[in-house]
């Protein structure tokens, strides 16, 4: 069992496989203020996450933060792909589209972008 485990990471080891890590944010982010409609939405709440989790600090005012990352939009859309014979919807497409752009005082970091 004890070779079977060198082995395996032994193999790991020299196909190139690491654990992914953490990208540093620039120091323009290093303070952020999130202007949205909806905080509670998920893609906020792990958007948060996400940005806690790369050393950004999280402010609750405008005046605070380096940078205000801006969310237009944030939405979720259902659109009905085929019914059954009895007209029940039985396939649907839903789609998630979020709208965001990223500024300081001084400049706009990334203009609106639609994902």
């Amino acid at each position: 069992m004890r070779n079977l485990c060198l082995v395996l990471c032994a193999l790991l080891a020299s196909c190139g496989f690491h654990r992914q890590g953490v990208a540093p944010l620039p120091a323009s982010l290093h303070a952020v203020y999130i202007e949205a409609g909806d905080p509670y939405t998920d893609f906020q709440r792990s958007l948060r996450k996400a940005l806690k989790t790369a050393g950004a600090k999280i402010v609750e005012t405008r005046a605070d933060a380096t940078a205000v990352l801006g969310i237009s939009q944030d939405e979720t859309m259902r659109t009905v792909l085929s019914v059954s014979k009895l007209n029940k919807p039985r396939e649907y497409e839903v789609t998630y589209t979020v709208t965001y752009a990223v500024s300081t005082d001084s400049a706009q970091l990334l203009p609106p972008q639609t994902v």
